[in-house]
């Protein structure tokens, strides 16, 4: 077997108490490890809790009886930069940094496929996998590669991902979204008792907490911010209506000509509704039509200015209450729904338990595990254990006593 040279080394736990050397072999023209040549060998200095509390395959090489004081493995036939990611996010909680978000395709699938191998905790990059795909551009996207993106948001989880995935599968629902709902997938984003209540009290909030989801850079840059939370867009956007009833503007700019746009729109409608007799429109569904068109339209000629896409639903309540004495309607099928009201409740965020590791599940056979690199034990310095254990709830009921008793 021939040597790529001395074993460069990361520390992805400058304390950490043992160390991964991980092989990574070269890749013949078929796309495969080859048999003899090295392409890089790594030392990877990392906590051993950290990969028991992460992987079952970790968790039973190291925690096996003939290993269970060893403080090195071996990992052969893997990608580096994979496990390096995944590594990463077991001993962080940080955001991913721009070279991660510009990762390939092929890089996302490895991450994948090394996940699955060892038994990775795979929802750890659930997050990561969010802001990675709100990141990429779906335009023009080959049907193969958009099958593969289906099949990684399944495994990560990504349901607003998946929807939008599966529309641009199916074109046959494509000309009743409008491209904001199908080529840009939302991103996690804190809540705003997230974004201060928990930064003051924890400094960070990790990405894999975050409660909500917002939009993503790529779509802030074409439409702005057309509702306050992304779940408004996203009712609007998915809230099924007949798309018979859609007037036949040819510019954004006419949707503005009225003192009161929607007010004028859903009497528009109404005509068009009655002369094709398709039955009174809801409230959801002419909101919903509303969006779909001033989108559409917004798409093909976009003014200046992102925020005149904001949605605009005043000077019609009493519209809605004579539609509703009109067609029979209860008072909840009118109700003017506020904005954030589908948002999570407003409560301080319990951080995410660990999942439970899942009992004697069989690793494998092509994930190779080498015990035995004789290297020293490592000491680490004793954390800091004052507030440990604490749920946020408790750290805030402290916080309250300490400025109760400063006054």
């Amino acid at each position: 077997m021939s040597s790529s040279g001395e074993a460069s080394c990361i520390e992805i736990d400058p304390a950490g108490d043992m160390y991964i050397k991980a092989i990574e072999y070269a890749t013949n023209p078929a796309g495969e490890d080859g048999d003899n040549l090295i392409q890089q060998t790594v030392l990877i200095r990392v906590s051993k809790q950290a990969l028991v509390g992460n992987s079952i395959a970790f968790k039973e090489s190291l925690e096996s009886s003939d290993n269970s004081h060893q403080n090195a493995l071996g990992i052969r036939h893997i990608r580096v930069k994979s496990l390096v990611i995944w590594l990463h996010i077991f001993h962080n909680r940080d955001l991913p940094n721009t070279q991660w978000l510009n990762l390939q395709m092929d890089d996302i699938a490895d991450i994948a496929k090394l996940g699955m191998e060892y038994k990775f905790k795979l929802s750890r990059f659930n997050a990561w996998f969010a802001f990675w795909l709100g990141y990429q551009d779906l335009r023009n996207t080959a049907p193969a590669t958009l099958q593969q993106l289906g099949e990684l948001c399944e495994t990560f989880q990504h349901k607003f991902g998946g929807e939008c995935i599966a529309k641009l599968i199916d074109n046959s629902a494509n000309h009743v979204l409008p491209q904001a709902f199908t080529f840009y997938p939302p991103i996690p984003e804190m809540s705003l008792l997230q974004s201060t209540f928990q930064i003051q009290l924890f400094g960070i909030v990790s990405p894999e907490d975050y409660t909500t989801w917002g939009f993503s850079p790529q779509f802030q840059s074409l439409y702005g911010s057309p509702t306050t939370a992304y779940s408004d867009f996203y009712r609007l956007g998915t809230m099924p209506f007949n798309p018979e009833i859609l007037p036949k503007y040819k510019t954004f700019d006419i949707l503005w000509m009225h003192q009161s746009t929607f007010l004028a729109f859903c009497k528009t409608v109404d005509n068009i509704a009655a002369i094709r007799d398709v039955g009174p429109v809801s409230r959801r569904a002419m909101e919903a039509a509303w969006a779909c068109l001033a989108l559409e339209l917004y798409e093909d000629s976009p003014p200046q200015s992102h925020s005149i896409l904001r949605k605009v639903f005043e000077m019609v309540e009493q519209y809605w209450v004579d539609k509703c004495i009109e067609f029979g309607w209860s008072a909840t099928d009118i109700e003017c729904l506020e904005d954030n009201c589908e948002e999570p409740d407003h409560e301080v965020a319990e951080p995410d338990e660990d999942e439970e590791m899942e009992e004697a599940v069989e690793v494998p056979r092509q994930a190779e595990i080498e015990l035995g690199i004789a290297l020293d034990d490592l000491d680490i310095e004793d954390a800091d254990e004052k507030y440990e254990g604490l749920s946020p709830n408790e750290l805030l009921a402290l916080n309250q006593k300490s400025v109760n008793s400063a006054q």
